[in-house]
């Protein structure tokens, strides 16, 4: 799966071929969101305090709805680890050694279901941001969670849309 990233979003130019990356979407307000996913996004805290604050707005459509609107913009990590192929990264300034500004270009090992998932978030969500996740202590490319490129919540289980 091939998507492009710009400067801060994509670690700014410092991720690498074979190297582990999270990836994480942001949804704007009103998205609307299953009361089950719910439980996957936020803390039992968090939902007591989402609730009574729904409550306060209208008390009859927060209760008897499967779904609510989110109020507020939302991050949860989308895709939990996934390999990084190939990467073109910004040109690095020759004075520093550090990269430069702009966007990366990536491809991406994925799973068909966490291509889709990121195929929509490309389409729905406010921002992607990546992750890049620690090498490992002989500092060998990190192989990840224990579920490589596994979906971290399922999208359609927090939405409602398509096959959970």
């Amino acid at each position: 799966m091939g998507i492009q990233v710009d400067g801060p979003q994509s670690v700014n130019g410092y991720i690498q071929n074979n190297d582990q990356v999270v990836i994480y979407a942001t949804f704007p307000k009103a998205t609307i969101v299953t009361k089950q996913g719910l439980k996957q996004l936020l803390t039992p805290a968090q939902l007591a305090r989402l609730f009574t604050a729904l409550q306060a707005g209208s008390t009859a459509t927060a209760a008897n709805s499967p779904v609510i609107s989110m109020p507020f913009d939302f991050t949860f990590p989308l895709v939990q680890s996934v390999r990084v192929l190939a990467i073109n990264n910004p040109p690095v300034d020759t004075s520093t050694g550090k990269p430069g500004n702009g966007g990366s270009t990536l491809v991406l090992d994925m799973l068909p279901t966490d291509a889709q998932a990121l195929v929509l978030a490309n389409t729905d969500a406010v921002q992607l941001w990546l992750g890049l996740l620690p090498p490992n202590k002989d500092n060998t490319p990190s192989a990840g969670y224990k579920s490589p490129a596994s979906f971290g919540v399922p999208f359609a289980k927090v939405t409602g849309v398509g096959t959970p």
